[in-house]
């Protein structure tokens, strides 16, 4: 089950590197198509091209398209950007002490690690916040101040967006999988030896 687990975190791990593409607009966040215009909103930037075309203008730049837009785009892109490298952090610490507990490391000499099962869901509950506010702040903020400007009111939610929310999704099964492996035997008494030592013990008293 941990296998799965792993499996689960590490394609969640794809979804959110792909998805911290839109620091640079290379993936778009919200998008607007109309009369052949495109605009591909990132998290710092946005991507105009008409025709042949290309425009890569940043949030903080007097040519963009609107300032209360422009500076809402830019506070939320960064706190975005700043939860997406919390979760990036905390899914790599979860997934490492997964693969740790698939080796069968004993973490009973650590402090504070005697149960590694609740610490690793911790950091994937920690990981799920760290996803639901990305797409919260993102539509909230930017994309909302985005529809509001005339002309625009018809932008989408783009691909980064998707992909964040895709993560929100994937992350729980992982969480359920470890809360169902924490209370199987072989999770309890850590610290004590195994459940095998500890059936060994009682058979020799």
């Amino acid at each position: 089950a941990r296998s799965i687990s792993l499996g689960i975190l590490g394609l969640t791990l794809v979804f959110l590197f792909a998805a911290m593409g839109g620091a640079e607009a290379k993936v778009s966040w919200s998008y607007h198509t109309k009369d052949g215009l495109e605009v591909s909103f990132g998290l710092s930037r946005y991507i105009r091209k008409l025709n042949d075309d290309t425009t890569t203008v940043k949030y903080t730049s007097d040519d963009c398209l609107d300032d209360k837009a422009c500076d809402m785009c830019h506070s939320s892109g960064g706190a975005v950007l700043a939860f997406l490298v919390f979760a990036m952090l905390s899914i790599m610490a979860a997934m490492g002490l997964i693969a740790a507990k698939l080796a069968n490391i004993d973490f009973s000499a650590i402090s504070g690690m005697e149960h590694a099962g609740k610490v690793i869901m911790a950091l994937l509950g920690f990981t799920d916040l760290c996803f639901f506010f990305c797409w919260v702040i993102w539509v909230g903020g930017c994309h909302k101040s985005i529809t509001d400007v005339e002309g625009l009111s018809d932008t989408q939610v783009g691909a980064g967006f998707a992909l964040s929310f895709l993560c929100f999704l994937f992350v729980p099964p992982a969480i359920f999988l470890e809360f169902l492996i924490r209370d199987g035997p072989a999770e309890k008494d850590e610290g004590e030896g195994g459940y095998d030592e500890q059936l060994d013990d009682k058979a020799e008293a």
